[in-house]
């Protein structure tokens, strides 16, 4: 399956703004727990609003392609 993701303005800007090693947690996060569960769990245990979530979510599988 082709990968059709295109980054928005948001995702750029956190990918800009995240170090190596906060894009690898978030990517193996999303690896482990898979996308949904990545969003609860942002949500719940880091206080990230669901839009910030759902951005790191999208940059983690992302990264996994």
């Amino acid at each position: 399956m082709e990968n059709t993701f295109e980054p928005t303005v948001r995702h750029n800007t956190m990918l800009r703004i995240m170090d190596d090693q906060t894009k690898a947690a978030i990517k193996q996060i999303v690896d482990t727990v898979g996308y949904y569960r990545t969003i609860q769990y942002l949500t719940t245990e880091c206080g990230k609003s669901n839009t910030q979530a759902r951005i790191l979510a999208d940059i983690g599988c992302y990264m996994l392609n």
